[in-house]
């Protein structure tokens, strides 16, 4: 792994990766998912109850990022296009940016209603930080340095505790609570910044060779080669041209060799 921060970052402009991004829903069939249009837009627009927690998520997939996460990291995603009446009766309708660690704690940061406002759910300090906000478009993101994890939102501290715990799960979510409000939101610029973020790579036979694959959302990595790893091993780069598409780069290499290895090296910033 290398030794500085690495970040993955997606526009979600360009279709949804299915290697990055996870999507499921509470009850199939209630919500929508749109990714054609330059983002990535949830909906439900049935008035429709099917009664408790409903929700549409977006899990980002960390086992091919790097795997879980100790230490300092930052991660951030913005909506837009909220659309979350608070009709008479209703419980809560949710933009909902959230974080889950491996000791089963969550910490998780909303624009909500009923009433309409920013908070922080936390599973050690319940709702805190709220504050009043009709907000239809915004930025979430979550800090950690050292022990302290911090939530903003449009880069204003809501609230900040102490978390050590290792981060398993990041995700982005659209929600309903008991209610059958027609609500919809649009996310778009997500990162992932962290020491153990690294790209997978994948490989796959095509007719003129064999394709080596990795997320388009990594920028400062290079591709190297070599046929040997019988120290002093020699990693030569790859100079191949590129093609960027599906949230992925790929390279075309010829398979006329018996042996080669490929490996992503981290670019001096």
């Amino acid at each position: 792994m290398p030794s500085r921060a690495a970040t993955f970052s997606d526009s979600l402009a360009n279709g949804r990766n299915t290697n990055i991004w996870l999507l499921s829903e509470t009850t199939p069939g209630l919500y929508s998912f749109d990714d054609t249009q330059g983002n990535f837009a949830l909906a439900k627009t049935a008035l429709l109850n099917p009664g408790g927690l409903q929700r549409e998520t977006l899990k980002l997939n960390l086992a091919n990022l790097g795997g879980n996460i100790t230490g300092d990291f930052s991660t951030q995603v913005s909506f837009t296009n909220a659309v979350l009446p608070n009709t008479t009766g209703s419980a809560w309708n949710q933009v909902q940016f959230e974080l889950i660690f491996q000791d089963g704690s969550f910490f998780m940061l909303r624009r909500t209603t009923n009433p309409n406002m920013i908070d922080v759910y936390s599973s050690a300090n319940g709702y805190v930080g709220a504050f009043a906000s009709t907000a239809t478009v915004g930025s979430f993101s979550f800090v950690r340095t050292g022990t302290t994890l911090s939530a903003y939102f449009n880069g204003g501290l809501v609230f900040a505790e102490s978390k050590s715990a290792t981060l398993t799960n990041v995700q982005y979510v659209l929600q309903n609570h008991s209610t059958d409000d027609a609500i919809s939101v649009a996310y778009e610029r997500f990162s992932l910044s962290a020491a153990s973020v690294f790209p997978f790579l994948s490989i796959s036979a095509v007719t003129n060779g064999a394709a080596i694959t990795w997320p388009s959302g990594f920028t400062n990595f290079a591709l190297k080669t070599t046929f040997s790893l019988t120290p002093p091993v020699a990693w030569d780069m790859v100079t191949h041209q590129a093609q960027i598409g599906d949230g992925s780069v790929s390279i075309i290499i010829a398979t006329d060799v018996p042996t080669r290895f490929f490996r992503l090296e981290q670019s001096t910033p």
